[in-house]
């Protein structure tokens, strides 16, 4: 059973790097390669941290067998809160929502009043349209932290309700995110931030995936991402236009609830 949060190391400041430079410039693979030296030095003092280091990126080159490959070593050597949620992450980062929340779910159970452990695994249950799972998970950390709103649970909660009057279905929406992700991960694009919005005189929803990437680069996504809806009819027609995805440029120190 993976352990509470340890002290700071060496691997939790490199993953810090990481994380910082996805966040303020994207992958700048200089640093990138730096970051994996130094990872690869502390392999005889601290293996498992060495491990979780070199999935983290292995994750940020977009390279999900490496990644998958490290964390593996590393969780047989210390399975950790830390290590797991630096997994959780890691998948999240390449699109690969489904393996990411059930990452973070099987934490929670050990670990229910976490909050940034509960706005991870919201936000993993928002990009994997477990709707349901993610209104559960709201409600709970409004139980756990009450004057601390998590930016993304009203929208969470309207997407459901609709799904709730058959607007149009779960399944629909979970498909439709699949697909965005598909091309996400074909085209070793970041997100950055989600947001829905809600137009109640149309009773439709938008949401906006934003991704670290140029206005031309957004617009060629969507392009791709228009077509590949069109050619899934049952897109079509659910959720067709009452959900509607789509990409959009973000800033890049965003960041996500």
């Amino acid at each position: 059973m993976a352990s509470g949060p340890a002290p700071a190391t060496k691997a939790d400041e490199l993953i810090k790097r990481l994380a910082f430079l996805a966040q303020s410039r994207g992958n700048d693979e200089l640093e990138v390669g730096r970051i994996a030296r130094d990872a690869n030095a502390l392999m005889d003092a601290d293996p498992a941290g060495a491990h979780v280091v070199l999935g983290a990126v292995a994750a940020a080159r977009g390279d999900a067998a490496e990644t998958k490959h490290r964390y593996r070593i590393a969780l047989r050597l210390n399975d950790s809160f830390t290590n797991r949620r630096n997994y959780s992450v890691s998948l999240s980062l390449l699109e690969e929502h489904d393996e990411a929340f059930d990452v973070v779910k099987g934490m929670l159970e050990s670990h229910p009043n976490d909050v940034e452990l509960l706005d991870h695994a919201i936000r993993l249950a928002l990009e994997s349209a477990l709707l349901s799972e993610a209104t559960r998970l709201c409600d709970q950390r409004d139980r756990v932290a009450p004057n601390r709103k998590n930016r993304l649970a009203s929208q969470i909660r309207e997407v459901a309700a609709a799904v709730a009057a058959r607007s149009f279905t779960e399944g629909g929406v979970r498909e439709a995110l699949r697909t965005v992700a598909e091309i996400q991960r074909s085209e070793g694009v970041r997100t950055v931030r989600v947001g829905i919005t809600h137009d109640t005189v149309e009773q439709s929803f938008l949401y906006l995936r934003g991704v670290n990437a140029s206005p031309e680069t957004v617009a060629a996504l969507n392009e791709r991402l228009a077509d590949s809806i069109i050619e899934k009819p049952n897109l079509m027609e659910d959720p067709g236009m009452k959900f509607v995805v789509a990409f959009g440029a973000a800033e890049v120190n965003g960041g996500n609830s």
